[in-house]
């Protein structure tokens, strides 16, 4: 190491005498150059020219002073041409250059015109204008000449300064490695000391830092060797096992902490990873398990364990953190959330059980009302009919209200998304209202603000509730007044708007904020009491805002009320956006009259089933009655019935029970139309009915007109009412109706549509039954009955519709023959609407 340092500063000595030298002369050579005064010769080359040039302009022959100027000015011009041709130091300038030529021609000019200088003033003027055309000429030149020579001499001093800087970079350098071959020795002596001070002082300090951070570690650290053996204990270990660190260390970690019954497992897996096993716990993060406290108590724990080699030992350091209140606290919440679940399936059950238990002796009295008015009556027996049924109508109101509130709550509510007319809903409600508000001298009016889309995509059903509620609320507080609903589409939100707008009593300042409130009711001297339950606007809130909207009031009292609400809403641009739909969500065909069925009635409650068997007998229907899903099962298999109308809970067997074993069997009914009629009104009732085996669900209360809906579009293939139902192929009313929302262009065009769609939707119904799809099947009737309803095309729609019911009780070759019958059907439609539209 001596040697060699010695050998770099003996070098790095002669390198710098060597340098120093040349750095020397060059430094001398840049002393005595005189550059700077040779551009300027040459730049004063051009100068004395244009001066000469000057005087030459200025020469008068006749005028001494002017004759003086010119012949100096040449002078002057005529040594700076010799000066700049014979120095030597200009040399580098004409060399190899176009310059030479240029001075040449210079020189030329001044020893021609220095004769004629020397022969008097008349022999300048004489020969004054070739002389000022050859010094036109020779601008350039003397230009270029000047302009060379300050290039040649910049670049050569730039040399001479490279040259110097180069040599003094040199010499620099030399320096530098002498100066550094030095500094490395005393630097590296220097940092010997030191890096033994560092490492002393490192090993000091992460020795405190990790006491520090075990000792105070909430958490126990617990270190153990690979015969599993304590070598440090913190603390925490000790708050949380009860051991001392005395007591803990050197101990085996089975004997301190590990339950009895996992020892065996825990002495098994420590030998397995020592002789190269995979390891199971060591670094695979948090794990939970039991530990032992020194008193014997097991408790949860959160284990991780992490593994350090030091050297040829190899220590295992693990992490616990007692977590008993944590796992308490999580046994809580799920005892909490068990009990929650539990509360809200008993309220559920309730509800469906009170829903039943009132729908069904509700359905009792509307339908046996309903009977009864058809019968002969007084006027006074009329009133009273009229009043059991208005004040049965409200209790039924109520007891939907109540379980919509339910539904809302457990977020069980289903929206649709179909086209309507936001137009005709309103006048719906003008029409359902109207009888009532005249009644209180009221004018119920609709109006459109600014441009209101025929057709929006949306639930029709719900629209309907809110605006029942807030038209019913508005006639209710109004009294010789009006209600005004206005319209109004957003298109920038692309929302529907709402207003119900009434001269009413208005609403106190301190109940505004109140009246979304459930069971909330504000009362008026001309307001109907008992007439609500407060649940009416509650409920609209809660739909406005499941379907993503808003609504609120204002009021003023003696004034009236303006209550509002939007909800997000697409233009549908007529059919473009799907079927229009009825409210319910479903197409729903006009009850016409009926041929005559043959059916049979299940009930055990003993009103229903005579209520029901009315209904059906003002239909000029056969039926049968029995009591019970038994009896049902026996008259099913010995009769044709066109329909069944099934009651669910029944005595000895039940109607799904009965439903199942009619459907499985080879009876004479195994694919009848099997009707659920139940007072449940769970959303997905339908759903679960017809995946058991029926056909359709009837909701009680039942009405005529409901069980005639209903029947007509569950009635299986080829019987009477099917037959009936293929009178009318073109419904002429729902045509004229949609021409006069589109007009005629629109109205051909979407004809067509339906045409083109109807073709494309039949061969997909034949690709269904080639995939043995009957749900396809289904579902693609459903929607080709949308767009039969939308352009009135009845027949086609109705059979559809009981394809669409039957599709899963069908085999697959009566699949195939139904669908022949479709065919023959739409073809008859497409001959209808074609000859409607050549009319």
């Amino acid at each position: 190491m001596a040697l060699l340092l010695f050998f770099v500063v003996s070098m790095s000595i002669w390198e710098i005498a060597r340098y120093g030298g040349a750095v020397r002369t060059e430094i001398e050579s840049l002393a005595i150059a005189n550059s700077d005064s040779q551009q300027w010769s040459l730049a004063q080359l051009e100068v004395e020219f244009d001066q000469m040039r000057i005087a030459l302009l200025m020469f008068d022959p006749d005028d001494p002073v002017r004759v003086r100027e010119f012949s100096q000015r040449f002078d002057v011009f005529y040594s700076r041409v010799e000066t700049v041709m014979n120095g030597d130091a200009f040399g580098r300038v004409f060399d190899g250059s176009s310059v030479l030529s240029r001075m040449g021609s210079l020189r030329e000019f001044t020893v021609s015109t220095a004769k004629i200088v020397d022969a008097g003033p008349q022999a300048v003027a004489d020969a004054h204008p070739p002389l000022s055309s050859q010094m036109a000429d020779l601008a350039l030149n003397v230009r270029a000449i000047s302009l060379q020579g300050i290039r040649e001499f910049a670049v050569a001093a730039q040399d001479q300064r490279e040259r110097v800087y180069s040599s003094l970079v040199r010499l620099a350098a030399v320096a530098g490695v002498l100066v550094t071959a030095l500094s490395m020795g005393l630097f590296g002596l220097w940092y010997l000391w030191q890096f033994g001070a560092r490492k002393t002082r490192s090993l000091r300090s992460a020795k405190l830092r990790f006491e520090a951070v075990i000792n105070t570690a909430l958490d126990a650290v617990v270190v153990v060797d690979q015969d599993a053996r304590v070598v440090e204990f913190n603390p925490a270990a000790t708050t949380i096992f009860g051991y001392s660190t005395q007591e803990a260390i050197g101990r085996s970690l089975s004997e301190l902490i590990v339950p009895d019954h996992l020892v065996e497992a825990h002495e098994a897996g420590f030998k397995r990873y020592r002789d190269g096993g995979t390891a199971r716990v060591v670094g695979k993060g948090l794990i939970s398990m039991e530990a032992k406290r020194k008193n014997g108590e097991l408790f949860p724990v959160e284990l991780s364990i992490s593994s350090i080699r030091l050297g040829n030992r190899e220590l295992f350091v693990s992490y616990m953190r007692d977590i008993t209140r944590r796992v308490e606290a999580e046994n809580d919440l799920i005892s909490a959330r068990d009990q929650a679940m539990q509360s809200e399936r008993a309220k559920a059950a309730f509800v469906a059980v009170m829903s039943h238990e009132i729908r069904t002796p509700l359905n009792g009295l509307l339908g046996t009302l309903e009977n009864l008015k058809v019968t002969h009556l007084t006027g006074g027996q009329k009133r009273y009919v009229q009043a059991m049924e208005y004040s049965g109508a409200i209790l039924l109101g109520h007891v939907n209200d109540v379980l919509d509130v339910e539904k809302l709550e457990a977020g069980k509510f289903d929206f649709a998304r179909v086209a309507l007319s936001p137009y005709e809903l309103a006048n719906r409600i003008v029409e359902t209202v109207a009888a009532d508000a005249q009644e209180r001298g009221n004018r119920v009016l609709v109006e459109a603000v600014g441009d209101v889309p025929g057709f929006i995509v949306g639930d029709p059903a719900r629209i309907l509730q809110i605006l029942m509620n807030l038209v019913g609320n508005a006639n209710r507080f109004t009294e010789d007044g009006s209600v005004t609903i206005e319209i109004e589409f957003h298109n920038a939100a692309s929302q529907i708007e709402y207003r119900v707008i009434d001269t009413g009593v208005g609403i106190p300042e301190g109940d505004v904020d109140r009246v979304f409130e459930d069971f909330v009711t504000i009362s008026a001297d001309n307001a109907r009491s008992g007439s609500g339950t407060g649940l009416g606007l509650g409920i609209a809130r809660r739909v406005v805002r499941a379907m993503g909207g808003q609504i609120g009031v204002e009021s003023e009292v003696g004034e009236g009320s303006v209550f509002w609400f939007s909800i997000p809403a697409d233009t549908a641009a007529s059919i473009d956006a799907g079927p229009v739909e009825a409210e319910s969500g479903s197409v729903a065909p006009t009850p016409r009259s009926q041929a005559p069925l043959r059916i049979l009635v299940v009930e055990d409650n003993a009103i229903n089933r005579d209520v029901l068997c009315e209904m059906l007998m003002r239909g000029g229907h056969s039926f049968e009655a029995v009591v019970d899903g038994a009896q049902a099962v026996r008259a099913a298999s010995s009769s044709v019935f066109d329909v069944i109308l099934m009651d669910l809970n029944m005595p000895v067997l039940n109607g799904t029970d009965a439903t199942r074993i009619i459907r499985e069997g080879d009876g004479p009914n195994a694919t009848a139309p099997i009707i659920a009629v139940t007072a449940n009104t769970a959303k997905d009732i339908t759903e679960r009915l017809r995946a058991e085996g029926f056909s359709d669900v009837i909701i009680k209360p039942i009405t005529k007109r409901k069980l005639d809906e209903v029947m007509q579009i569950s009635v299986r293939p080829g019987s009477a009412l099917s037959d009936a139902a293929s009178g009318v192929i073109v419904n002429e009313e729902i045509l004229s109706d949609l021409g006069e929302a589109l007009g005629a262009d629109r109205l051909r065009h979407t004809c067509e549509r339906f045409v083109d769609e109807g073709y494309q939707l039949i061969a997909e119904m034949r690709a269904m039954i080639g995939q043995r799809d009957v749900a396809g099947y289904a579902k693609v009737a459903h929607k080709f009955a949308g767009s039969a309803a939308l352009v009135g095309a009845n027949a086609l729609m109705e059979l559809l519709l009981i394809q669409e019911q039957q599709a899963h009780t069908r085999t697959l070759a009566a699949l195939t023959v139904d669908l022949s019958r479709l065919e023959g059907v739409f073809a008859q439609t497409c001959d209808a609407l074609e000859a409607r539209l050549a009319a």
